[in-house]
């Protein structure tokens, strides 16, 4: 999934972040109508999809070292541009949601036998300033970003139809 090196790398970079400011592009990415398809499937096999459904979309960050900042459930939470920088994060981010948006289309074939209906994702992207750093406590610190952007990159992905990736104006701008 994600060699060695990249994790030394977000784990020194992350250990020497103390809230700083960092431009990054967030990528929210979640399934559309989750309630229906936990309604429709045993709960043990519900879990099996999710588990390799979000294995998929982390392969798809890590692809292009990005981080995976939170799983929420069955979406997630990714980041591009922290703690490791790039002049390109936001293309970086872009092709991990096509990326995405094609290992969904496979999985859904699989599935095929699984399940009466297809997985739909939608995908929201955002750029701009947060605050990036360790929250918590010695004992347990997690990196982590917060502010507006990561709000906003949230509400985009809410906004988005199911199979699209729809990013922000800052986004398209830079990209």
């Amino acid at each position: 999934m994600v060699g060695p090196d990249l994790m030394e790398r977000f784990r020194k970079a992350g250990l020497e972040a103390k809230g700083e400011r960092r431009k990054v592009t967030v990528l929210f990415a979640d399934l559309t109508d989750y309630t229906s398809i936990s309604e429709r499937i045993d709960g043990e096999d519900l879990y099996e999809i999710i588990q390799q459904y979000i294995r998929l979309l982390m392969e798809c960050v890590y692809r292009y070292e990005g981080m995976v900042d939170k799983i929420l459930g069955d979406g997630i939470l990714a980041l591009f541009g922290a703690p490791i920088a790039h002049e390109n994060d936001p293309e970086r981010a872009i092709r991990s949601a096509m990326d995405m948006q094609v290992a969904l289309k496979r999985f859904n074939w699989e599935l095929n036998t699984q399940i009466d209906s297809r997985l739909k994702m939608h995908i929201g992207l955002n750029s701009g300033t947060v605050i990036a750093g360790g929250i918590g406590l010695d004992d347990h610190l997690d990196y982590t970003v917060i502010g507006d952007t990561v709000n906003l990159a949230q509400r985009v992905g809410s906004a988005a139809e199911p199979d699209t990736i729809l990013v922000s104006e800052k986004v398209y701008h830079q990209t």
